[in-house]
Formats: structure tokens, C-alpha cells, sequence
């Protein structure tokens, strides 16, 4: 599903091979982390 997407980001705390996969990691745990990407990706 990342692969599909323009903007595509794992969370925190998704697996280590999720991770190891796909270089754009949202920083914060789940909805934070959301949150987080969101505000730096819409200014």
C-alpha cells in the first residue's frame, strides 16, 4: 500500500521490517505520528 501512494509513512511503532522496507517514518506513535506528518506535509 506505501508503494502506491505519493506520500506514503509508517508510524513509530510499526514493525521493524515495515521500517527496514520503507524509508519515510512519521515521528510519534500512531495518531501523533499522523498528526505530525500531516502539519510538515500541508502548510
Amino acid at each position: 500500500m506505501l508503494q502506491a501512494v505519493e506520500h506514503g509513512y509508517l508510524v513509530e511503532n510499526a514493525t521493524e521490517e515495515a521500517k527496514n522496507a520503507h524509508p519515510k517514518i512519521a515521528a510519534g506513535l500512531y495518531s501523533k505520528g499522523i498528526i505530525s506528518t500531516l502539519k510538515s506535509v500541508i502548510k
